[in-house]
């Protein structure tokens, strides 16, 4: 018996399947992001450095801030990690400082 590397084999068929699933698929229908983009957010990063270029940035004070940060500490959209909110992207330490800023849930 010879070798049957060239014979062909259920791989193809996958392949097959694989492609035919992919061709299936309704192509009319958007993923949405799991992000917002940076343009779309209530008060970003670039409200902020606007703000500070008119002179017109606003703190809150710390109380309010570390109240923000619970908020967030027990939020089941942070990443803990990095410190980041899983539905604006935004670095809650640095966006719960600003007076402007909103939690994308009204949360505070």
């Amino acid at each position: 018996m010879g070798c049957n590397c060239n014979k062909k084999t259920g791989v193809t068929s996958l392949e097959d399947s694989i492609k035919k699933m992919y061709q299936n698929q309704d192509t009319t229908q958007t993923q949405t992001p799991t992000q917002t983009p940076i343009s779309q957010k209530s008060y970003n990063i670039l409200d902020v450095i606007k703000d500070k270029l008119k002179g017109k940035l606003e703190s809150v004070d710390d109380t309010t801030k570390e109240k923000r940060l619970e908020v967030c500490d027990k939020c089941s959209y942070l990443i803990h990690l990095t410190r980041n909110c899983k539905l604006c992207g935004c670095f809650v330490d640095l966006k719960a400082q600003f007076k402007k800023s909103t939690c994308p849930k009204s949360f505070w």
